[in-house]
């Protein structure tokens, strides 16, 4: 059991670098993509900040407590979709019948599919949880390693969702305006 858990984080180590290295081909694309997000999701802390400014405590809320729950949230989707970008692409592979590709590899089909692609957008959300949870939160090292647990499983917990309504186009054939309804449903 250990040793396949190894080598399944092995075969993710080597998508890792190769679809950031493919990203960083266009290094200016990639870093605009970063920026952006990160920007979009400043305009979020700049709105908190301002409505805590004038709100103090909203019900026992702080801007920390929201600050920390965007962070762990935002980050916990970038990882998810920095490394298995493809989840949420499940529901268009499947009805575009391209799985094909991905049976011909030697290994399980879902791992080589899910880690497949990158976002790059992830990044920026993932630079950005980081970022405002330290510049904002100032954790500790024991909160800090509790925000990385719980960003790993908010980071599973989109993967598992995303290949559970992504499968659903096996069953109900074209199901992406459900998938992306559920989604942002989860979201």
């Amino acid at each position: 059991m250990f040793w396949r858990l190894l080598s399944y984080l092995q075969l993710a180590g080597a998508y890792i670098r190769l679809n950031l290295n493919a990203h960083l081909e266009y290094r200016g694309a990639f870093l605009t993509q970063v920026v952006a997000m990160v920007l979009n999701n400043l305009v979020w802390v700049t709105f908190w900040g301002l409505f805590f400014t004038r709100f103090p405590v909203l019900r026992g809320w702080t801007v920390q407590d929201v600050v920390t729950l965007w962070a762990i949230a935002a980050t916990g989707f970038g990882l998810a979709n920095t490394i298995c970008g493809n989840a949420m692409q499940l529901t268009s592979l499947i009805v575009q019948g391209q799985l094909d590709v991905w049976m011909l590899y030697p290994r399980a089909l879902l791992p080589h599919l899910l880690l497949g692609r990158m976002n790059a957008t992830s990044w920026g959300d993932m630079l950005f949880g980081y970022g405002v949870y330290l510049f904002f939160v100032k954790p500790d090292a024991v909160h800090l390693a509790l925000f990385t647990g719980l960003t790993v499983s908010v980071a599973t917990l989109f993967v598992g969702f995303n290949v559970l309504t992504g499968s659903l186009s096996f069953y109900l054939g074209n199901s992406e305006g459900l998938t992306q309804q559920w989604r942002n449903a989860m979201l």
